[in-house]
């Protein structure tokens, strides 16, 4: 029924006149308020387990007061629904983000809630719709929280440079996706910006693990490259964790990932993308593996907010636990 609900709500805005796809439906608009309702909703299905389900779906409700505050409030979940070996399986509502936004200057704005995690290229494109695939690289899996409920500030200083800084203010937090519960976690990203859309940039993190007692510290870098309407990608990132089980015996690995996306315009909405990516784990016993992978797909997007993807994905494990899949994903993205 929740899920019924959320669906309904999200498609409203479809019937509103003068409702344009992708940039939500105005509530109020006088006396420097600023109200607007909005959502995302993305559809996928798998060959390999013979599944369909609702990934990515959410009502959102934003705006502003003044120049000098904005807000969002978002309930939804990530894994809203699958249905896979005939078995409908469900994941609970939640307030996925939360948060308001002070505007002091463009080179300072202080954000308190619950929002994505700043770091690196694809965690902070949230929406299914806006990316070029829906296969999640492996550097944004179990790396950092991918939510985080504290304080951020962040802001542009001159024309060439960006920052973020956060730090968590609510411990043993669960994010519907990495599904790290961490305590003291806090980083930061700063990206020297040039081209309309082009940048480069280096990350640091550190933060504890409360499941396993982990005390972890990340680090690295990407780059995105515009070339007329194709576009370049990379990420990679380093992780180094450690902790000391009941016996006082010290445990440790190191996380290297890394990927290289490249998306190429076809003509008008159609594109091409392909991307190479690797994790590689080196253990003092917890085991080590090296996986790789490799993802093509065809976009049609005819609107910036409305995606359909097919994608092929081969990856290939080998050490601890080996095994080699191939898999077909189709998916419908959009934002409302």
């Amino acid at each position: 029924m929740k899920l019924l609900i959320l669906l309904i709500l999200v498609f409203i805005p479809l019937f509103a006149e003068d409702y344009k796809l992708g940039r939500g439906l105005s509530l109020y608009s006088a006396n420097d308020l600023e109200l607007t309702l909005g959502g995302h909703l993305s559809i996928k299905a798998k060959n390999d387990e013979n599944s369909i389900g609702i990934e990515n779906a959410a009502l959102m409700f934003y705006g502003s007061y003044t120049k000098y505050f904005s807000f969002l409030a978002e309930y939804g979940n990530e894994n809203l629904y699958l249905y896979e070996d005939n078995k409908n399986n469900y994941e609970e509502l939640e307030v996925h983000r939360l948060y308001g936004d002070i505007h002091l200057d463009e080179a300072l704005n202080v954000k308190l809630g619950r929002f994505l995690t700043p770091i690196g290229i694809y965690n902070p494109t949230y929406i299914n719709a806006l990316r070029w695939t829906n296969i999640r690289p492996l550097v944004t899996l179990e790396f950092f929280p991918d939510i985080i409920t504290g304080a951020q500030l962040h802001g542009q200083i001159g024309t060439d440079f960006e920052y973020s800084l956060f730090t968590q203010l609510q411990d043993k937090e669960e994010s519907s996706i990495s599904k790290i519960p961490v305590s003291e976690f806090s980083g930061g990203e700063v990206r020297y910006l040039f081209g309309l859309n082009s940048k480069v940039a280096l990350n640091y993190g550190q933060y504890k693990s409360n499941t396993f007692k982990e005390v972890c510290k990340f680090g690295g870098a990407n780059t995105l490259v515009e070339f007329d309407n194709d576009e370049l990608s990379v990420e990679i990132l380093y992780k180094k964790g450690e902790w000391t089980d009941l016996s006082n015996n010290m445990t440790s690995w190191n996380d290297l990932s890394w990927y290289t996306q490249y998306v190429h315009n076809l003509t008008g909405p159609h594109y091409l993308a392909a991307r190479v990516g690797q994790k590689i784990r080196e253990g003092n016993g917890v085991g080590s593996w090296d996986e790789r992978n490799g993802v093509v797909g065809y976009i049609y997007r005819p609107l910036s907010a409305l995606s359909y993807k097919a994608e092929y994905r081969h990856f290939v494990r080998t050490g601890a636990k080996a095994f080699t899949s191939d898999q077909v994903h189709l998916s419908f993205s959009v934002l409302f």
